[in-house]
């Protein structure tokens, strides 16, 4: 997969953050790494001027949390 730069953004930077994050996951029962990848998703599609397939692969995404 190429670079997302979602370690980049303060959410997963930050070790507070990264804490926070884990916690709000851990209670609704969210595995961070989906979290991740919708936040990789729609980074890849902001600048369209049509997010023709985002649907799809949030779909994708969201199919993995159990």
């Amino acid at each position: 997969m190429p670079h997302d730069f979602t370690d980049e953004l303060p959410l997963w930077s930050e070790p507070d953050a990264q804490g926070v994050l884990a916690n709000i996951c851990t209670k609704h029962g969210v595995d961070p790494d989906v979290l991740r990848d919708l936040v990789r998703i729609e980074r890849e599609y902001q600048h369209m001027g049509r997010a023709h397939g985002i649907y799809e692969e949030f779909d994708e995404a969201l199919s993995r949390i159990a």
